[in-house]
């Protein structure tokens, strides 16, 4: 297993994108705030008095180095959630363990989290980060809109429809759909005639579940000579303009995607976003990775553990799912990274999208010297300057990552890179690294091309996303 690495982050840094994505103009300190490496908020004389200040325009940082300090400002707290104020709050975490690279225990993680619903400070999130000074703290998000949301979580007129694209995804596509169903969605599954098992894998889960899947084949007529992304997209756009009054998710075959908040399932997550106003939902990707050249016919996605987040622009461009309007939505023009319609309402809670893009050795060659680069429009490669993410790649290349490169994928991920998932912060941790580091996307600091930043979900080409590539 490879280190798990609690993130070290700063609170203000949260709180800023916090405010930006909420639209709130004002930031409140509470507790040690100005004074603790969590936060790196400048010093300043006076006390604030929090709950004559905090309403739904607020954002407070709410930082008690003494764990039990908070209960002193238990009631001006309480009092600012009541009028719609957004808190951080961190306290030390009592239990780190004697490294970074330790199972860290649940116990106090959960006794905290259950003292907070018992002090009516219920959260929406509670994990784990390191301070700037690489001190532990539990960190805790408490949203009243959000709690106000899931309290009244109820049946939906209409399932979200997730329209899915897929070509020879054969190993993986059942349990993509079946998650879909779980996750509360329906599918609309596009195949673009493959032949390696996938249809077939399709129309017997249409069988299964005849009132939840939708699937054709595309281009109608018969195989096209290409792969034509545009015409895909366009068909999406069609399909998803018929079902007016649901949420949409435009998605592909080897991605699974949750919702941000704990208990809830995907179609929950997009019912609250509903809920505070929004239409359209962003998601954060982590790209899952093979690290041992492993071929199996029983394989499943649940058996990849390591994974790395975004490196590229377009990673961090993923405003994929949207609530069905009037107006016909437009994915073409962006290559599928952006839904765009007038008066599109953002979320300020990213969802997660976990790609599974390369799945063995054998299975990366396939996928870029048969399944893609054979098949690229040359309209779409000439004209629109798409899918050169691939260019680089040889016969050679290895498609096997080294596992102290990654992260690992496990029952605490929620806790520990939460945060990075529901918010920009990660986005901008790596601008700072390629900043530090003199890297160009898709190099490593040492300037060598990375075979591993050069391959991304399906719709990411678009000009001026992933021209770089």
């Amino acid at each position: 297993m490879s280190v798990r690495r609690v993130q070290q982050i700063c609170l203000r840094d949260l709180a800023d994108y916090l405010q930006r994505a909420t639209g709130r103009t004002l930031i409140l300190e509470a507790g040690d705030a100005r004074n603790c490496e969590v936060a790196h908020i400048p010093p300043a004389g006076g006390e604030v008095d929090i709950a004559g200040l905090a309403n739904e325009q607020a954002v407070i940082i709410g930082i008690f180095s003494d764990k039990s300090g908070w209960a002193g400002q238990l009631g001006s707290l309480v009092a600012s959630l009541a009028r719609g104020a957004l808190l951080l709050m961190a306290v030390p975490d009592p239990d780190p363990g004697p490294d970074l690279g330790e199972r860290f225990p649940r116990a106090f993680l959960d006794h905290h989290t259950t003292l907070l619903h018992a002090r009516n400070l219920p959260p929406v999130y509670v994990g784990r980060i390191l301070d700037m000074g690489g001190k532990r703290w539990i960190v805790s998000l408490h949203d009243p809109a959000i709690t106000s949301a899931i309290k009244e979580l109820a049946s939906q007129p209409h399932r979200p429809l997730a329209i899915l694209a897929a070509y020879n995804e054969s190993d993986v596509i059942s349990e993509v759909v079946l998650d879909l169903l779980d996750q509360g969605c329906d599918v609309a599954a596009i195949d673009n005639w493959s032949n390696d098992g996938t249809w077939e894998i399709i129309k017997r889960l249409k069988q299964l579940h005849s009132d939840r899947i939708h699937c054709e084949r595309f281009p109608s007529d018969g195989p096209a000579r290409y792969y034509e992304w545009k015409k895909i997209l366009i068909r999406k756009e069609e399909i998803a303009l018929s079902n007016p009054g649901r949420w949409i998710i435009h998605t592909d075959a080897d991605e699974i995607r949750r919702s941000p908040f704990a208990n809830t399932t995907l179609a929950q997550g997009l019912m609250i976003a509903s809920h505070l106003g929004a239409n359209r939902v962003s998601f954060n990707l982590i790209n899952f990775r093979p690290v041992e050249n492993i071929e199996n016919a029983t394989f499943s996605i649940n058996n990849m553990r390591y994974f790395e987040f975004g490196d590229q622009p377009g990673h961090f461009v993923q405003a994929k799912a949207w609530f069905q309007g009037a107006a016909r939505v437009d994915l073409s023009n962006s290559g599928g990274h952006v839904a765009r319609f007038p008066s599109a309402v953002e979320f300020p809670y990213k969802f997660l999208l976990k790609h599974y893009p390369i799945r063995s050795q054998w299975h990366g060659m396939r996928k870029v010297h048969i399944d893609r680069r054979a098949r690229w429009s040359p309209f779409e490669r000439e004209k629109l300057r798409w899918h050169s993410q691939y260019d680089r790649l040889s016969e050679w290349t290895d498609f096997i990552w080294p596992k102290d490169k990654m992260e690992y994928f496990d029952e605490e991920f929620w806790e520990n890179y939460g945060i990075l998932v529901f918010s920009d912060l990660m986005k901008d941790k790596r601008r700072q690294e390629q900043s530090v580091n003199g890297e160009r996307p898709g190099q490593d600091n040492h300037g060598r091309n990375k075979a591993h930043s050069l391959e991304t979900e399906e719709d990411g080409h678009a000009t001026g996303y992933h021209r770089e590539l």
